[in-house]
């Protein structure tokens, strides 16, 4: 047997097996059924993702204090907005229980959800 001493030099991988083009064409094309269950799979992605963003940012209402400023048929940013700190912390009976809330965010390192600094007490 014949040994060679000197090492050969690395080699780049052939054309085609690496790279995103590559992972596509292995794992998502590779096959015909792959290949329509991809090109499905795309087009009901599309057929949920163009209506919500559409729904969400395009036709929202993004101005107002109440939920009757409300007009369009997008989401109401208005609403959410103006019960924001209800979906944050729920019906507390008062301000001074989200001040202790607020002070929690603080101690632990975190800014208070919507910016404020913790009130003095």
């Amino acid at each position: 047997m014949i040994h060679n001493k000197e090492t050969i030099p690395q080699r780049p991988a052939p054309e085609g097996t690496i790279g995103p083009v590559a992972w596509l064409r292995g794992n998502l094309f590779n096959g015909p059924i792959n290949s329509i269950f991809t090109l499905l799979g795309l087009y009901v992605l599309y057929l949920l993702v163009v209506p919500t963003i559409q729904w969400a940012f395009i036709d929202a209402n993004w101005v107002g204090d109440s939920r009757e400023d409300c007009t369009r048929a997008g989401a109401c940013w208005v609403f959410v907005n103006a019960r924001f700190s209800q979906f944050m912390y729920g019906l507390y009976p008062s301000e001074g229980v989200l001040a202790r809330q607020h002070r929690i965010c603080h101690v632990r390192g975190h800014y208070c959800l919507d910016g404020d600094p913790a009130p003095a007490v």
